[in-house]
């Protein structure tokens, strides 16, 4: 399943979705913030699923700890 298909952006908070309930789309919410925030933190999330749990977590390691110029 694509990523796409689970997580998406509904104004501030990114929701996934969970299947139907009672005829209507059934979602939870998973991160609410700012607008920027909310752009960042889904682009994270993207990231993360699209190359694995391990692989994903390691690249957003190295992602930080180049742009804040730090050692984790």
């Amino acid at each position: 399943m694509a990523f796409h298909e689970l997580y998406s952006i509904d104004g501030d908070t990114i929701v996934e979705r969970r299947g139907i309930y009672r005829d209507k789309p059934y979602t939870i919410t998973v991160y609410t913030g700012k607008p920027a925030d909310v752009q960042y933190v889904y682009s994270l999330m993207e990231t993360v699923y699209n190359t694995g749990e391990h692989d994903g977590r390691k690249h957003v390691r190295n992602a930080v700890k180049e742009a804040l110029d730090i050692e984790l």
